[in-house]
């Protein structure tokens, strides 16, 4: 496929935005394709926000993308290819695994914990306290307890001028009841991104994330060692200082509960005294760290997430954390989630699901069947209407030459994540016109 000629101009032309490519309920005995008077020709794969793999069945994965209403999907080969299982009346934030029972779920809504026993095509909703909100949360589910869980967030104390502090709410009867603990206080906003017990001692919590307070920015990290029923912060080192500073996620050893790992705006963060100290990782290469996690077959090889110069790529480290090395080729979109297991390795987020079969080194479409991208922009060349370019929210921009059977990134420039307008001219289909978002 020839290589377009991007060009940068101050007003474009054409502008088709906001265009959902979503697979809708089919009668059965039809694919979503069948179901209408429109076909979804992709790209597809869409924001990924929950992504987990059956403890008991390592081949046998589930991911939730974050469209309106929401989609759970299944894969039984390792990712190769997915099919629909259910729609979420609301968007999804998170998807976690019974770390017990097989095929039971648990994903969280914008104010609803929902459980499912039966491989996610139906879940059972219970309802958040009010005023507690999880749009930027995550799910923790007890190791040893799995009625007990965890759903970070934000909860609002200030309901006239919408002010939130940074939140955890906590039940520990499977979500008929709940306690939200607030993290801090006076804040303007604030919120936690990630909650996660120790597998070797769930007594150890970890919660991270920030929150805003007399026009200051603060990231913030909380660790429990009863399972959540208090919380001491421990995020106050200069190590996480920095402008727009944020914890985002957080990786707990294995075998040491004292032991984490935090991915945050400025690098990754590593304690071995549960956060009683705070030391950088040498990650010189990373500008922002948004996922982290360590290999379920070896805790001292670890992946991550983040932002090279613009760029979206992985982080790999084999020595605990110490050193890392890059890898960007073949990843877009923000990073959210990570699995990783030997040789095989998930990186999930806003463009899709990608795979790698061999320890994160290459990298490959691991979405196939999922429909959910959001497409910002959208153009067809006047001269050639099988070539046509869109802009996928979170993806860049795509091309396709033969009227959508098959696409292909285009390369990469500053901002390219984030789509604006695109035009193509009128007698050359490889000369394209492009406004940048923002």
């Amino acid at each position: 496929m020839k290589k377009s000629t991007w060009v940068f101009i101050g007003a474009i032309f054409v502008c088709l935005c906001g265009l959902r490519l979503l697979g809708t309920s089919a009668p059965q005995g039809a694919s979503p394709e069948q179901a209408g008077a429109w076909t979804a020709i992709g790209p597809f794969g869409g924001n990924i926000r929950g992504l987990v793999r059956n403890p008991k069945s390592p081949a046998e994965l589930y991911a939730a993308t974050e469209s309106y209403p929401g989609q759970l999907w299944r894969s039984t080969n390792g990712g190769a290819g997915w099919t629909r299982q259910s729609t979420i009346s609301d968007r999804p934030y998170d998807l976690a695994a019974d770390p017990k029972t097989p095929g039971k779920l648990y994903a969280i809504s914008y104010n609803s914990l929902l459980i499912s026993t039966d491989q996610g095509k139906t879940f059972d909703s219970h309802t958040l306290p009010y005023g507690f909100g999880c749009n930027n949360g995550r799910i923790a589910v007890h190791p040893a307890n799995p009625k007990t869980i965890l759903v970070s967030g934000d909860f609002v104390w200030d309901s006239a001028n919408y002010k939130t502090v940074p939140a955890v709410a906590k039940t520990t009867n499977g979500g008929t009841s709940w306690t939200v603990q607030k993290l801090t206080s006076g804040s303007e906003y604030g919120t936690v991104y990630d909650a996660v017990f120790a597998k070797s001692n769930p007594n150890y919590v970890y919660l991270c994330g920030y929150d805003h307070k007399n026009s200051v920015r603060t990231p913030r990290i909380f660790v429990s060692k009863n399972s959540g029923a208090t919380w001491t912060a421990v995020g106050s080192s200069p190590v996480f200082s920095g402008d727009y500073a944020v914890c985002y996620a957080v990786c707990v050893d294995a075998r040491d509960p004292k032991k984490a790992w935090v991915a945050h705006s400025n690098g990754i963060a590593r304690t071995a005294n549960a956060g009683g100290s705070w030391k950088a990782q040498q990650t010189t290469q990373i500008t922002d760290v948004t996922a982290i996690a360590a290999d379920a077959s070896n805790p001292k090889v670890l992946y991550a997430g983040g932002k090279f110069q613009y760029v979206r790529g992985s982080l790999k480290s084999t020595d605990g954390g110490l050193t890392w090395q890059a890898v960007t080729e073949g990843l877009y979109g923000e990073c959210r989630r990570i699995l990783a297991s030997g040789a095989s390795v998930y990186w999930a987020g806003g463009a899709g699901i990608f795979q790698s079969k061999n320890g994160g080194t290459t990298w490959a479409v691991g979405h196939k069947g999922i429909r959910g991208a959001v497409v910002e922009s959208f153009a067809a060349a006047p001269s050639s209407p099988n070539t046509l370019i869109a802009g996928i929210y979170g993806y860049g921009h795509f091309r396709t030459a033969n009227g959508g059977a098959l696409w292909s990134p285009c390369g990469y420039y500053y901002g390219t994540e984030f789509t604006g307008s695109i035009a193509i001219s009128a007698t050359n289909p490889n000369l394209v016109y492009v406004k940048p978002s923002g």
